[in-house]
């Protein structure tokens, strides 16, 4: 077991991992456990297949439930999927 365990993945303030339940326009939805502070796209990617078209066709996210605002895909190329 390597020092610090979950708190070694992520960044300051917002480590370990966390589930992320991806669905939509995506090739492969999925749930997946992944460390916190992997940026979006990254995510999407590796574990999805990517965006349906392409990335050039996504328009905007939710990343988390209905009372969370859409982030447009200008904020998604470079957002980190953490609490910051």
């Amino acid at each position: 077991s390597k020092p610090g365990g979950f708190s070694s993945f992520g960044r300051k303030g917002n480590a370990g991992t966390k589930l992320f339940c991806i669905s939509g326009h995506v090739n492969r939805p999925c749930t997946v456990e992944e460390e916190m502070s992997i940026p979006l796209k990254q995510l999407i990617e590796t574990h999805c297949g990517g965006v349906r078209g392409g990335w050039d066709n996504l328009l905007a996210i939710i990343p988390g439930g209905s009372s969370v605002p859409m982030l447009p895909k200008s904020i998604c190329d470079d957002v980190l999927m953490d609490f910051d």
